[in-house]
């Protein structure tokens, strides 16, 4: 900044906060939390396989992405029967549909996560002998489907703070000047 005086400085400084406090009132934080979210979404992922491969070894890896590809059709399932329509239509309803709508994707979702997780389990059960793995593989899909679906339903209902951890949300908070 060019050397001026220091009320300027200051005036400009004060001009800058309330411009950015605008902003983020305005929602434009929005696509950047969604973009931090999926970026540590990825990040996490790709830690985990490095730390599952190197922990498990070469056969019980295979076994392990072998039942994981099951846990990815669900969720490739649940984002087309679930969570494409809900970010489609919801935020398009009116403020007096909106709760009613959201409510019913909540039962559908509930349902879908018993019916995924209790497939998943037996036909790997079936598949490989091993009610254990079974078992562990549904609750890890029903517990992986729970996690993607509310990160994208707080997108949705317009409260992406919430999803990184941020108890407080720009929405519906007042800002103060």
């Amino acid at each position: 900044m060019p050397a001026l005086p220091r009320d300027l400085r200051a005036l400009a400084g004060a001009r800058r906060a309330v411009l950015g406090r605008k902003v983020l009132a305005r929602g434009a934080a929005g696509p950047a939390l969604s973009v931090a979210d999926q970026a540590l979404v990825s990040a996490c992922n790709f830690a985990t396989t490095i730390v599952l491969a190197h922990a498990l070894g070469l056969e019980a890896f295979g076994l392990f992405s072998t039942a994981w590809i099951a846990v990815l059709l669900t969720v490739s399932l649940q984002l087309g029967l679930v969570v494409c329509p809900m970010i489609s239509i919801g935020p398009g309803l009116g403020d007096e549909a909106r709760p009613a709508y959201y409510a019913i994707v909540l039962v559908h979702e509930a349902a879908f996560l018993t019916l995924a997780g209790g497939a998943v389990a037996i036909g790997l059960a079936l598949a490989f002998g091993d009610r254990a793995l079974g078992l562990a593989a549904g609750v890890a899909c029903g517990a992986h489907l729970a996690q993607d679906f509310c990160r994208r339903y707080l997108f949705a209902r317009g409260r992406p703070p919430v999803v990184l951890g941020s108890m407080r949300s720009t929405r519906g908070s007042s800002s103060r000047a």
